[in-house]
């Protein structure tokens, strides 16, 4: 049985087709192997996007009305927005603040708002602060969720007490 002119170029064009896919094959695996080309399945964990921290001081006032430690809510916004990986940590610093007051105080606790966790302080918790004192620096280290995503702006509860 012969075969026609127009399938025999029909095949060899196949035949070509298939040769030339084959060695395209090869070179890109060749690539791979070599390092030159990297397959990956995913782009690592989705970060958590921190817009800025808000602090917010429950205290009392001195005699004339002023807050022991300034005004608050403070919104801290400079360094921000950052991206944490999932799980990870990060800290905003509450820089030169003061004691107003013509007593000590101590700062005892900090609160992060839900997802968040506090990680730790700099320096430790309870912290005593003298009356009529400035230039304090209290650093927060918060730890953010587990599952990636999503934009934060977390608040932080500070409580105080009055020493006496």
């Amino acid at each position: 049985m012969a075969v026609s002119p127009r399938r025999r170029r029909f095949q060899r064009i196949l035949g070509f087709a298939v040769a030339g896919m084959a060695v395209v094959v090869v070179v890109l695996l060749g690539l791979v192997a070599g390092g030159v080309l990297s397959l990956s399945s995913s782009s690592g964990p989705t970060p958590i996007t921190i817009e800025s921290v808000v602090l917010e001081i429950q205290q009392g006032t001195t005699s004339s009305g002023v807050p022991w430690f300034g005004p608050s809510p403070i919104t801290f916004t400079t360094g921000f927005p950052l991206n944490v990986n999932p799980g990870g940590n990060f800290s905003f610093v509450w820089l030169s603040f003061f004691n107003f007051d013509s007593m000590n105080h101590t700062i005892g606790a900090a609160h992060p708002s839900s997802p968040f966790v506090l990680a730790s302080t700099w320096p430790t918790l309870p912290y005593k602060v003298p009356y009529d004192s400035e230039g304090h620096n209290l650093e927060f280290w918060l730890q953010v969720p587990s599952k990636g995503g999503g934009s934060y702006i977390p608040t932080v509860i500070v409580t105080t007490l009055t020493q006496g």
